[in-house]
């Protein structure tokens, strides 16, 4: 469960999930927000950096995305988030698992 309405809540059936950096906690919501779309990198660049991202955006996009899981699945939760390659990444949030 996602509540974006008032404090960013996140659970994993009953166990509470901590998001702590900001960055994480962002990418949840737009991946909660597109819950069962695909959500091309660039997208998820442009929203988490704005019009000037790092030249290492790519890569600490990997790092947030990879860091959320590893939160995630320490709540059971480790199918929240899919990452694909072949078209860079590719990232899903599934709602049918919250």
């Amino acid at each position: 469960m996602v509540r974006l309405l008032g404090p960013l809540e996140v659970a994993c059936g009953k166990r509470p999930v901590r998001i702590g950096a900001a960055k994480e906690r962002l990418l949840l919501v737009l991946l909660a927000l597109n819950a069962g779309r695909v959500v091309a990198a660039e997208r998820l660049i442009d929203a988490l950096w704005g019009e000037d991202p790092p030249a290492s955006a790519g890569v600490s996009l990997r790092v947030l995305i990879s860091r959320l899981r590893r939160g995630l699945a320490a709540a059971g939760c480790d199918e929240w988030i899919i990452t694909e390659a072949g078209r860079s990444v590719i990232t899903i949030l599934r709602p049918e698992e919250y």
